[in-house]
């Protein structure tokens, strides 16, 4: 799936790879670790990566996700009281996380937490692992479309365990 900013020209590219154990079937989490390749293109960078960031259950639930906010259904993050504003949607492994900052009137700007090993090389490199977040502007239907190959891409790697 490919979420990309029309205007910017930046996008984040996502690609389940395979299990990151292929033999483990019935073991709970390691049954069902995916490998996630990711490509992505911000203002400054572009890179990649290649790591097992989701488990199979959650890769679906961003699919989901994907497509309520495709309809508008979930609302946009909100600040805590220190003012920090995080992902929505999160996983296991903290390499990936979403939230909508807002909706337009055929739009939504998605924001794209990308930490650890899925972060780009110069945060990696400045140990701010977990500071980098991309927004991307996007169409309904142009989210709605990821959405759907998203979860047709997902439909090789089920849940083992």
């Amino acid at each position: 799936m490919e979420i990309r900013d029309d205007e910017t020209g930046c996008f984040v590219r996502l690609t389940p790879i395979r299990y990151q154990f292929p033999d483990s079937v019935g073991v709970p989490y390691d049954s069902d670790w995916l490998i996630i390749r990711g490509h992505v293109k911000s203002q400054g960078e572009e890179w990649a990566f290649q790591d097992p960031c989701l488990m199979a259950g959650e890769a679906v639930r961003i699919g989901s996700w994907l497509r309520a906010v495709a309809a508008g259904i979930p609302e946009p993050m909100t600040a805590r009281e220190d003012g920090y504003v995080g992902p929505t949607v999160v996983s296991v492994e903290p390499n990936l996380g979403f939230g909508v900052v807002r909706y337009g009137e055929s739009t939504a700007t998605i924001r794209i937490f990308l930490w650890l090993e899925s972060s780009p090389p110069s945060m990696l490199a400045a140990e701010k692992r977990f500071e980098f977040f991309l927004d991307l502007t996007a169409s309904r239907d142009d989210i709605a479309f990821a959405a759907h190959a998203w979860l047709a891409e997902l439909a090789d790697y089920p849940e083992r365990s």
